[in-house]
């Protein structure tokens, strides 16, 4: 064993090139993505609360006889700026089906996204595979500011094949490099792994595929 010092191929996460959000349908990633980041200020956030710990004292010290201890949720918010359809539908969960109509919802409906920040300068991405959105709308001080969509949610863990592998791989996060590709929704049956939509990280950070998978 050995020191080994940290220095050569650094990654840091600064700059993100895009940021790609694919809306699931029945229980699954679309085939759709949307680039938003011409409208999304610089508010990106993503942060995981403390963890719940639970401790069971020890009669005869400080140390715990046994702990329980609960990973705390990823959070992830952004602001939107713009409005369009294509936005409200397919992120905010509004209905926008009536000719020159935009309608907010007046409950709660259950809308899962897969999203993808792009970092093309290091070659690297953060993938959310399955955020559970909670978004809202704000209209504050529209003379010398502008309307704001608060884009969010909740990161949930969900099965992931990533590239070629055998197994899927349960996570809420992970970082992929250009020219990988990971399928989220697949199911497994022994060493059989079937379904899904396959997203594809094309190289230099430009454009992603997405497709079902085949």
């Amino acid at each position: 064993m050995g020191l080994t010092k940290i220095n050569a191929g650094q990654v840091r996460f600064q700059d993100p090139t895009s940021v790609v959000f694919i809306p699931w349908a029945q229980g699954v990633p679309g085939t759709d993505g949307y680039d938003i980041h011409d409208i999304v200020g610089d508010t990106f956030s993503l942060t995981q609360d403390d963890a719940d710990r639970t401790e069971i004292p020890w009669e005869f010290g400080d140390d715990p006889l046994d702990e329980n201890i609960s990973l705390g949720n990823r959070n992830l918010t952004m602001q939107c700026l713009d409005y369009q359809d294509d936005i409200m539908k397919t992120l905010f969960g509004w209905d926008t089906e009536t000719d020159g109509f935009s309608v907010a919802p007046s409950q709660y409906s259950e809308l899962f996204c897969t999203i993808v920040l792009r970092f093309g300068g290091i070659g690297k991405n953060i993938v959310m595979p399955k955020v559970k959105m909670d978004s809202k709308t704000a209209f504050e001080n529209l003379r010398t500011d502008i309307a704001r969509g608060e884009l969010g949610g909740v990161l949930y863990a969900t099965p992931v094949k990533l590239g070629a592998a055998t197994s899927l791989t349960e996570t809420g996060i992970f970082f992929a490099d250009d020219g990988k590709a990971f399928t989220v929704g697949a199911t497994q049956s022994g060493s059989t792994i079937s379904g899904g939509t396959v997203v594809t990280l094309t190289a230099e950070g430009g454009d992603i595929t997405i497709a079902a998978a085949s």
